[in-house]
């Protein structure tokens, strides 16, 4: 089950201010409809804000230009966006080791978001924490989260992070 991250609106998007940036065209039309969906970091702590253009020092390149659209506020000056050249979603901050791939792309990652949602609500509706049989929950994300994204796993990656924290309940 996915959740509706929409429910309490979009994040308001400056269509005249993007189209000034040089955005690929789907990720240009997706922030149109469906856009960011409004979280205030009650989910992973992830926080999406109005999208505005930044350049960045990544993989070894200076001046790479990004498009920041949010931050992680469990993690202290995690910023998140995408690398305009690429469409590859990312957390980067203000030293080089911050730098992280996350997902293919920014619908990517709210797809993923929103299959963590769904988890989340349903490990809610169930029993204490302590009666709950986590391995089954999780082995399902990480199937879901292939599907939306397998460049978006591997060891040490955002999500496999996410579901480690899962499996043992800290989250």
């Amino acid at each position: 089950m996915f959740f509706d991250l929409y429910e309490d609106g979009r994040v308001p998007i400056d269509a005249a201010a993007l189209a000034g940036l040089a955005l690929p065209t789907d990720l240009g039309a997706w922030l149109s409809d469906p856009g960011l969906p409004k979280l205030d970091g009650q989910l992973l702590g992830i926080t999406f804000v109005t999208p505005r253009p930044v350049t960045i020092s990544w993989d070894g390149r200076d001046e790479v230009a990004v498009l920041d659209v949010g931050e992680e506020k469990w993690a202290e000056e995690l910023r998140l966006g995408v690398i305009l050249e690429t469409g590859e979603f990312i957390g980067y901050g203000p030293a080089p080791d911050d730098n992280a791939r996350i997902n293919a792309s920014l619908p990517a990652f709210v797809a993923s978001l929103a299959a963590y949602a769904g988890v989340q609500e349903s490990l809610a509706e169930g029993a204490t924490a302590s009666e709950i049989d986590r391995e089954p929950v999780v082995a399902k994300l990480r199937a879901d989260l292939l599907a939306i994204d397998s460049t978006g796993q591997g060891e040490e990656s955002y999500w496999d992070n996410v579901l480690f924290e899962l499996e043992e309940g800290l989250i």
